[in-house]
């Protein structure tokens, strides 16, 4: 059997497309090659274009052929000959049921009927995809097998709290080096630089004069529109958090209808935008051809001790909850020097990184220590990272896939972690930090409508800053507790995301070609 693959990122652009939208299926589809090579010949294809002329081949050798094809649903081309599944992550509770720009794909269930069948990445997705395409649709969810690769690491009985080295190549933000962020007098200081030699010193910064002090410039006025928009955002942020789940709930039901009425109302009243995509053009994922070559950055060398907490996400990702896992780490341990954050970002541009430093300085003065890298990191780079770490912290909003949740609780590391949407799959009180949450309004995310049709999970800060104090706990008083946590991990992964449970779920999935048929698209009614 011939298994052809594609996914829109390859070896040669991945390090330049991280955070790009659907960046992770390069990492999916790397954990699950070594179990499709088990299953049939493995053909991994740059353009989709190229799948039809191999399955022509097969059916004239009368071998079965099927093509995996790890995008979104309404990226997977429709007009071929190859039977065809979408394999691919979603982190929200409903998917497209309706059109827009003339491409009926984006109604996903156009893409299920003519497929036949698919493979999602977590649980909640495949429920998902039952509840509107009927019990008997065949789906099956694949968890990326990672399971083998990060035990090996080292799991429960590796150090809490003695020192750590990891390298990577990156540019790095170290608070520990770094005076914006101390307070303390025994901490060191960076000398001042001193002129080069042969250069006179630089000269002294003119007094301002008396009228720019006594006659600042005013700010400006923010206009009524965004007034309004400001006062109805902090409402319903206000009503959310304190007054709906107080409410009976019929009356929690009608005030919902009241703001989706109340919001639609808002947008018909408001002058309609320029489009960002022509009604004319279709959705399509980045060309990875086209992104930028960043260049590679110096290696650089860390040592790293007491409870290491390591989280990877972009300052610009808002599904991540970028600014409440920083803020809540620096509050739970302002003054405890004994506790380091390593936030794992992609290569970010010389400004953006000082962007990110100067709103980190907005929380100073703290004791604990915040690292940013900056970087695409080798296997060998991120596997040092893994083994530095003792909890991984996930605040998503949503998840399709929470990868590298099953990485690092493989290598048996706990996680703090909300039980959402993929996240539900890998996340337990038995064996992890659960952080509170609760559904509200959002879009999906590629609808240029921006209409609010679906649900993410807004988190509890609250239960953010109590999950790293009694996560520190654990790991410090004895470290029992954190070692029997770590097992349990190691212990869950090896049933949800071993090669043997993939290769369990891609049989069933693929059982039409395995068993020697040649399987042709089918529509399947919903």
């Amino acid at each position: 059997m011939k298994i052809v693959v594609y996914e829109p990122f390859g070896d040669a652009s991945i390090r330049n497309a991280l955070g790009r939208p659907g960046y992770s299926s390069f990492f999916v589809l790397a954990a699950v090659m070594p179990v499709l090579r088990r299953l049939g010949e493995v053909i991994q294809v740059a353009d989709v274009a190229d799948v039809d002329g191999i399955h022509e081949r097969c059916l004239a050798a009368g071998e079965a052929c099927v093509f995996l094809c790890f995008t979104l649903p309404h990226l997977v081309p429709v007009d071929l000959a190859c039977p065809t599944i979408p394999v691919f992550g979603w982190g929200f509770p409903t998917f497209p049921c309706e059109s827009w720009n003339d491409d009926p794909r984006h109604d996903w269930r156009v893409v299920f009927r003519h497929c036949g069948r698919a493979i999602t990445l977590s649980r909640a997705a495949e429920a998902m995809i039952r509840a509107a395409m009927g019990e008997a649709f065949p789906v099956h969810a694949l968890h990326a097998p990672v399971f083998e690769r990060f035990a090996a690491l080292g799991g429960p009985t590796a150090a809490i709290l003695g020192a750590r080295d990891m390298a990577c190549r990156g540019v790095i933000l170290d608070t520990a080096a770094d005076a914006r962020f101390q307070n303390d007098p025994v901490w060191p200081k960076p000398a001042p630089a001193a002129p080069l030699p042969d250069q006179p010193p630089p000269p002294a910064p003119e007094p301002p004069s008396p009228a720019a002090e006594t006659a600042p410039e005013p700010a400006p006025r923010i206009g009524p529109r965004a007034r309004l928009a400001l006062t109805a955002q902090f409402f319903v942020a206000w009503y959310r958090a304190v007054l709906r789940d107080v409410l009976p709930a019929p009356l929690q039901d009608t005030m919902s209808a009241s703001g989706r009425l109340g919001y639609r109302l808002y947008r018909r009243a408001m002058p309609r935008p320029a489009p960002v995509v022509p009604p004319s053009a279709e959705m399509v994922e980045p060309d990875p051809a086209s992104l930028p070559e960043l260049p590679l950055p110096p290696a650089i060398a860390l040592r790293l001790s007491g409870v290491i907490y390591v989280s990877i996400a972009a300052p610009d990702d808002w599904s991540k909850n970028f600014g409440d896992l920083v803020s809540a780490f620096v509050w739970a341990f302002r003054d405890q020097p004994d506790a380091s954050l390593i936030l794992k970002m992609p290569p970010l541009a010389e400004d953006g990184l000082a962007a990110t430093a100067d709103w980190l300085a907005q929380h100073a003065p703290f004791r604990c220590r915040v690292v940013l890298i900056s970087a695409f990191l080798e296997p060998a780079e991120y596997e040092s990272l893994v083994k530095a770490a003792n909890v991984y912290v996930n605040s998503a909003a949503c998840e399709g896939a929470a990868l590298p949740v099953l990485e690092f609780a493989s290598a048996g590391r706990p996680v703090i972690a909300p039980d959402h949407t993929a996240l539900a799959d890998s996340v337990s009180h038995r064996h992890g930090f659960v952080l509170r949450s609760s559904p509200e309004h959002n879009v999906w995310p590629h609808d240029p409508r921006r209409l609010f049709t679906t649900m993410r999970y807004r988190l509890d800060w609250t239960s953010i800053v109590e999950a790293y104090e009694q996560s520190f706990r654990a790991a410090t008083q004895g470290g029992d507790t954190y070692r029997f946590m770590a097992a349990r991990a190691q212990a869950a992964m090896r049933d949800l995301c071993s090669e043997s449970a993939a290769e369990r779920q891609l049989r069933r999935a693929l059982a039409p070609e395995l068993q020697g048929g040649l399987s042709a698209p089918r529509e399947v009614a919903a």
